[in-house]
């Protein structure tokens, strides 16, 4: 056989990634279907999930089997622990874990959840309420540094959550919120939006935060019960998070909270 153009095989990678897509998208139905929309392990464990999405399917399979950023799970016991009294989660999407936090942490904390996209925020309240956590949480459009420094100006003992797409570099500055020198986050990294975004933030905080970069890992197929029946390409499929690059968070503590 020949080989193929380029423009051929761009074409054949796209058709591929359809289908894949399209295989995990209807598995996460199915799993959906079985376990009546609840996360079946991971710290999460018990929370339940919609079928609507803000965003192609959501990410519906990994996040019911409970392997979904689950580079991040160490660090998420952790905030659960330290039973911090405000939660910002900055790009909530459904609410994955503006609403995980809310459900598994004290009365006392409180969770504001922000988004750009009001689809977003829709599907976010219907989870909070499917939970029994939405008198916990506050929903938001959107965020400037303003709004940001105004939120931190009138709290203490705060966690940002980011995944905002490279706004991260924009509302990440403490030159312009000094008031980040004290809180904690934990943020996704969206190098592949803008070049160095991650060497950028940490040169920002590293006088005033302990950093930890965590980096993407690969998941074992053959780990879970829960896939029991598909074959071998089938479970990387349905466990795969589809990110465009190697995916990195960083996770900073402000050394003045934490004396």
């Amino acid at each position: 056989m020949d080989d193929l153009s380029p423009e051929e095989a761009k074409a054949l990678e796209k058709k591929f990634l359809l289908s894949v897509r399209h295989f995990r998208t209807q598995f996460g139905y199915h799993l959906f279907s079985k376990f009546s929309g609840a996360i079946q392990s991971g710290p999460f464990s018990g929370m339940k999930l919609l079928l609507d999405s803000s965003w192609s399917d959501g990410d519906l399979c990994p996040k019911i089997i409970g392997t979904f950023e689950q580079e991040l799970h160490e660090e998420i016991y952790r905030v659960i622990d330290k039973k911090y009294k405000l939660i910002v989660n900055i790009g909530c999407a459904e609410g994955y874990y503006s609403v995980g936090f809310a459900k598994n942490m004290p009365d006392t904390t409180r969770v504001i959840a922000i988004d750009i996209d009001k689809k977003a925020l829709s599907i976010c309240s219907k989870v909070a309420k499917a939970n029994g956590v939405d008198s916990k949480i506050s929903f938001k459009t959107g965020c400037s540094p303003e709004s940001l420094k105004d939120i931190l100006l009138k709290s203490d003992d705060v966690l940002l959550f980011l995944d905002c797409e490279g706004a991260e570099r924009e509302l990440l500055d403490p030159g312009v919120i000094p008031e980040l020198r004290r809180v904690d986050f934990v943020v996704e990294c969206h190098d592949f939006l803008g070049d160095k975004i991650t060497s950028q933030l940490q040169a920002r905080f590293k006088a005033t935060h302990e950093i930890t970069i965590i980096t993407e890992q690969t998941r074992d197929p053959y780990a879970y019960d829960i896939l029991k029946g598909l074959n071998g390409l089938d479970k990387q499929i349905v466990l795969c998070e589809f990110r465009p690059e190697t995916m990195q968070w960083l996770v900073c503590r402000s050394q003045s909270s934490h004396r």
